[in-house]
């Protein structure tokens, strides 16, 4: 989404960065484009969230409950930024035995 909604659009080259982190036993992974932000991609489309976040939202729900989420963000100096907080494993979980 971030290059062809926020990157793609533009006209000359941007940049797109990815991070991840541990905070308070959850694993924080954020992405971030300077591209032409949610008010520009919004008028090419629906105001409505895609389909896509919004598969994404309901996938966290059903595996994570409350202990999941997506944050979407416009900051202040242009583009967005998504974060995505998941609940921390350090180990696999146990496979079924069906």
């Amino acid at each position: 989404n971030a290059i062809r909604h926020g990157l793609e659009p533009r006209r000359a080259p941007g940049t797109l960065t990815l991070r991840a982190d541990v905070v308070g036993g959850n694993l924080r992974l954020v992405v971030a484009d300077d591209g032409v932000g949610l008010h520009a991609a919004s008028s090419q489309r629906s105001e409505r969230r895609g389909i896509g976040i919004s598969n994404t939202e309901a996938r966290l729900r059903t595996l994570h409950g409350e202990a999941a989420h997506l944050d979407i963000a416009e900051p202040e100096t242009g583009g967005v930024q998504v974060q995505l907080v998941l609940p921390m494993r350090t180990t696999p979980p146990k496979e079924s035995s069906a």
